[in-house]
C-alpha cells in the first residue's frame, strides 16, 4: 500500500521545471489527490482538469475517472485546448505508452507544454540490486514498485515523446543524491531517482 503522502504532497520539483508562462487550462494525469494540480491552478489562476483511475479525496467538477488511453475518457476532455499537461509517475503504469503520448499530443494546444516525472531505472541502485545483490526487487513503492508495468531510461522517454510529435525542451535529474547545480549534467542520470522532462507540442 502506498503511503498517504504519496497522493497528498505537491511535486515541487516538477512545478519548478515548468517554464514561466501563462497556462489558463491545466490537466494533470494520474494526480492522486491532485495537490500538484491544485498548486498550479492557484499559481496560474487556471482552470484545472484531472484524470485518474481512482477518485481523489476532494473531488472537483472537471475530474474524469478512468485511464487517459481510454477513448471514452479522452472524449470528455477539452481536445486541443490544454495549455499545460502534467503527468507524474504515470507512464510506468501504462501498457500503451505510444497511445499515451499520442493522446496527450492531441489534447495540448499548439505550443502547449507537457511536464513529466518518470522513475529512473538507470539509477545506481539498480546496478547494486542486480549485480551485487543478484535480485530485482518488487517493492511496495519507489523505483522498484511492484505495480510498475515497465521501466525507463531518459532516452526511452525522449524516443516515445518525439515519436508522438513532441520536442524536448528541458530535462533534469531529481532526487536527494542530485544537487540542483548538477541536475542537468549527463552524470545526473546515474544518481537521480526521477527523470524530469519538459516537452512542447
Amino acid at each position: 500500500m502506498k503511503p498517504e503522502t504519496y497522493y497528498a504532497n505537491a511535486r515541487l520539483d516538477v512545478v519548478d521545471i515548468i517554464p514561466k508562462g501563462r497556462y489558463p487550462l491545466i490537466l494533470e494525469v494520474g494526480g492522486g489527490d491532485f495537490p500538484t494540480l491544485r498548486k498550479l491552478g492557484d499559481d496560474h489562476g487556471a482552470q484545472i482538469w484531472g484524470v485518474d483511475v481512482r477518485r481523489p479525496e476532494l473531488e472537483f467538477d472537471t475530474f474524469v475517472e478512468g485511464s487517459i488511453t481510454d477513448p471514452t475518457v479522452v472524449a470528455k476532455l477539452p481536445e486541443g485546448r490544454i495549455d499545460l499537461i502534467v503527468a507524474n509517475d504515470v507512464i510506468e503504469h501504462i501498457d500503451q505508452t505510444d497511445e499515451f503520448f499520442r493522446v496527450l499530443h492531441t489534447l495540448l494546444s499548439p505550443g502547449g507544454v507537457l511536464a513529466l516525472s518518470v522513475p529512473n531505472i538507470r539509477q545506481i541502485r539498480t546496478a547494486y540490486q542486480i549485480f551485487l545483490r543478484g535480485t530485482f526487487p518488487r517493492d511496495d513503492a519507489g523505483l522498484f514498485d511492484r505495480t510498475h508495468l515497465r521501466w525507463f531510461c531518459k532516452k526511452d522517454v525522449v524516443t516515445l515523446a518525439t515519436r508522438a510529435g513532441f520536442t524536448l525542451k528541458d530535462w533534469r535529474g531529481s532526487g536527494r543524491l542530485v544537487p540542483a547545480a548538477l541536475a542537468r549534467l549527463p552524470t545526473a542520470e546515474f544518481f537521480a531517482l526521477q527523470n524530469l522532462f519538459v516537452f512542447t507540442k
